[in-house]
């Protein structure tokens, strides 16, 4: 993925984010389609990439607020019914934040965090890996200006070994769990 993706894809995740908070997407629109211009009449997306970028950031822009969104869909959310594994995260902070537990549930994985050190974000991008490469769908976020609460899915296949909490863009920011 190039770094125009990287932006592109980060603008299509703010649009999803924009959802949560109104009901118009459509102010939110405008800057991602001025840059998907801009990357395009400078050369770096051919005109079949901005064709199919546009086309992702309009219907994300043109989807209904939570929480119609999802009807018909399956949930992305744990139950958070059958605990599993109650895991703590490594003592020392690491960019200002301290991941306190993960969670570990039969079909998801809730990690909390302190954040009393952490630069302001408003919109932190936690990213859960693991040594086998599943893939981990954001099921919600919360908190305060002093913690922090992640939720994933699906749940921590038995036996894989470790999992890794990542701060999307942060290279200082990794915890990793043995399970």
């Amino acid at each position: 993925m190039t770094a125009a993706d990287d932006w592109l894809q980060h603008q299509l995740d703010a649009l999803y984010r924009w959802h949560l908070l109104w009901d118009d997407a459509g102010e939110a629109l405008v800057a991602p389609l001025a840059g998907v211009a801009a990357l395009e009449a400078a050369g770096v997306l051919s005109p079949e990439a901005a064709d199919t970028w546009r086309g992702r950031l309009e219907r994300e822009a043109a989807r209904p607020r939570e929480p119609d969104r999802y009807v018909g869909e399956p949930a992305t959310d744990s139950t958070e019914a059958e605990l599993l594994q109650v895991l703590t995260g490594p003592d020392e902070p690491r960019g200002g934040y301290r991941l306190l537990l993960l969670l570990r549930f039969a079909d998801g994985v809730v990690c909390q965090l302190d954040k009393d050190d952490a630069e302001d974000d408003d919109w932190p991008e936690w990213i859960l890996v693991d040594a086998t490469g599943t893939v981990y769908d954001t099921g919600g976020e919360g908190g305060s200006d002093t913690d922090v609460s992640v939720a994933f899915s699906p749940g921590v296949p038995d036996g894989v070994g470790w999992v890794e909490l990542r701060l999307g863009g942060r290279d200082d920011v990794v915890f990793r769990v043995r399970t």
